[in-house]
């Protein structure tokens, strides 16, 4: 069993007793944290000056480009420091930055009129002797799409530069406090689901698993903003019901465990660091990122249409950190390509069966940012893959650089490779774990049943074969909506690889494609089939060139 450090004892009673401990020291003595991408020069365009310790009614909004009350170079020739907040706003709206306030703002802020979250970072801060902190309903004007568009695409600078960023972990509103704990203290025993655990058996855990589960499950961790905001901090420190959780590139500790977390527990520190890893390249790239779409896609957003913004401050740090992987479209990487046009929707829950594509535009069918819903990409589905297309470009339709949020710009997918009619079947009520946890959905699933030659033909040309129970062959499609189609389906292998560790054989998987008009085509679904008794099938497709839009 682990036990925590008792170092923190001593502080009994105060909530920050660790933190400036953490803190000094990481300032102080971690290379890694003091290396990352750091612009010195860069200020965001407002902070709230919280004053001086022993200045408590000191607060007011400050511009860092010709304001007298700002200067960039302190007395001791230090730059100064600033904090950033990640919070929830919850259905309270807190105090805001207007067009109509800002000259008011900038006069003083009183109290009275700051949420119990803004409050209680202050006196982080305070703590921390950091006189700076930027909250973004405070720093960005709210009324001003301007000014939003501007601010929003330097979030990376924002979060990269400040020296903390403060989570408001455990609260789902701007009302709650950062110190409130649960009455109960930590929970020692904690009942989980474990989906292969035998029938009628029972798993014991340690209380640092039940603690994991619990960190993960925090309010904050939900909103989809704060994935960057967590990567791109070089120091964050969460405020949760248990306790404090501090999360830098060098150390990660809780107030249970101050100087260093569990084992268990590092692989929350080692996702994180890993993401940044430059050295050595290869497939961890992939699935860095991989896992960050599939993190990302479960999060909530109040508006659909900050899907990529909300991602385009990390884009644009790995971009300038040594992390550029060429060319980035709409949320995936050229050098995934076209292995990452294969993800599925996830259907692990019943109540997700509902429309998930937009009404309104804000990606292309082929990507992932295209649904309201979780995903699963695929650099995890085999150890040997190889492309079935023989030629990809992606070109713009209008609308902003491939480095910009991309929001309302169409790009369109033009491919060659083979393309063919198919017939969709199905394959009968059924609920599977097919491996890593993995799900497909209860209820109705389908396969492909019949190919076509030709766009004409009346009658198949062929069908494909099925070995029984083999639950990856089948499609999946992206809304359960589109499982009514009687429109045209066509199939588009995309890229074959050999399942790993499953004794699967070599497997196909492609996009499921309806026409829109001649060779247009949208992304409706995936498939999957088995390759060895289909590949004379395959060899005798018909190489075109198409495009998804």
């Amino acid at each position: 069993m682990e036990h925590s450090d008792g170092a923190a004892e001593a502080g009994r009673g105060d909530p920050m007793y660790m933190l400036p401990v953490w803190y000094e020291e990481c300032v102080k003595s971690h290379e890694q944290c003091r290396s990352v991408f750091n612009e010195e020069s860069y200020f965001p365009a407002r902070l709230i000056d919280i004053g001086r310790a022993d200045s408590v009614d000191s607060i007011r909004l400050v511009t860092t480009m010709g304001d007298s009350n700002f200067t960039a170079t302190r007395s001791d020739h230090q730059r100064p420091a600033y904090a950033t907040l990640s919070h929830c706003w919850g259905k309270s709206q807190p105090l805001k930055l207007l067009t109509h306030n800002e000259g008011q703002l900038k006069q003083g802020i009183d109290r009275a009129n700051l949420p119990r979250v803004f409050l209680d970072a202050i006196d982080v801060c305070r703590r921390l002797s950091i006189q700076y902190l930027w909250i973004d309903s405070l720093c960005i004007c709210q009324d001003s799409e301007e000014d939003w568009s501007k601010e929003s695409a330097l979030m990376g600078k924002t979060y990269s530069t400040g020296v903390i960023n403060i989570g408001a972990t455990g609260c789902a509103d701007s009302n709650c406090s950062l110190f409130e704990r649960d009455s109960s203290g930590s929970a020692s025993v904690g009942l989980i689901t474990w989906a292969i655990a035998p029938a009628n058996k029972y798993v014991v855990v340690e209380n640092s698993i039940c603690w994991l589960k619990d960190f993960l499950d925090q309010p904050l961790l939900r909103r989809a903003w704060v994935v960057q905001e967590r990567l791109l901090a070089t120091r964050m420190v969460h405020f949760t019901k248990s306790g404090l959780m501090w999360e830098c590139r060098s150390l990660a500790a809780t107030d249970t465990y101050p100087r260093k977390v569990p084992d268990v527990l590092q692989h929350v520190h080692h996702s994180r660091n890993r993401f940044w890893q430059t050295d050595p390249p290869g497939q961890h790239k992939d699935e860095a990122w991989s896992n960050l779409v599939q993190n990302y896609s479960n999060c909530a957003l109040t508006f659909g249409k900050d899907k990529l913004i909300a991602l385009s401050g990390l884009v644009s740090t790995m971009k300038t950190g040594g992390l550029d992987r060429g060319n980035y479209w709409v949320g995936m990487w050229e050098t995934d390509f076209p292995y990452c046009l294969v993800w599925v929707r996830s259907a692990l829950d019943r109540s997700k069966w509902r429309q998930v594509r937009p009404n309104e535009y804000r990606a292309p069918s082929w990507s992932w940012a295209s649904l309201d819903c979780q995903v699963w990409t695929a650099w995890s589905l085999g150890i040997k893959r190889s492309p079935v297309i023989s030629h990809f470009v992606v070109n713009e339709d209008g609308g902003k650089g491939q480095d910009g949020p991309q929001v309302g710009c169409r790009l369109l997918l033009y491919m060659t490779g083979p393309l063919a009619k198919v017939s969709i079947v199905p394959k009968g009520s059924e609920v599977e774990t097919v491996g890593r946890g993995i799900e497909r959905a209860q209820g109705i699933s389908y396969c492909i049943s019949s190919i076509y030659q030709h766009r004409e033909d009346i009658e198949p040309d062929a069908e494909f074969t099925y070995m029984e129970d083999d639950t990856w062959n089948e499609v999946i499609f992206d809304d359960f909506n589109d499982s009514n189609l009687t429109k045209d389906v066509w199939c588009a292998p995309i890229f074959e690889c050999e399942m790993w560790k499953m004794g699967a054989g070599m497997r196909l998987f492609g996009l499921l494609l309806e026409v829109v008009e001649g060779n247009t085509f949208r992304r409706i679904g995936t498939f999957s089939v088995r390759l060895l008794p289909n590949r004379q099938l395959l060899k005798r497709l018909q190489s075109i060139a198409y495009t998804v839009i």
